[in-house]
């Protein structure tokens, strides 16, 4: 179900980012999708807005997002 508090949620997070591709790569997703969002043109799933309370929580612990990831 789709809550205007989970969008405004999700879009300030967003913000809390340099840019929309750093919330994109931070969040695992696209940029044209964080831009959809801020638009309005789509609605961010309640996955994504866990996801924000995670990064916002791992960032709080004092980690950078996206991690570093070396395979």
């Amino acid at each position: 179900m789709y809550t205007n508090s989970r969008r405004e949620y999700v879009l300030n997070e967003i913000a809390s980012y340099g840019s929309q591709a750093a919330a994109a790569e931070a969040l695992g997703t696209s940029p044209q999708v964080v831009s959809r969002w801020n638009c309005g043109e789509s609605q961010p799933s309640g996955v994504v807005a866990r996801t924000c309370q995670l990064a916002r929580f791992i960032r709080e612990l004092g980690y950078e997002l996206p991690p570093n990831m070396e395979f």
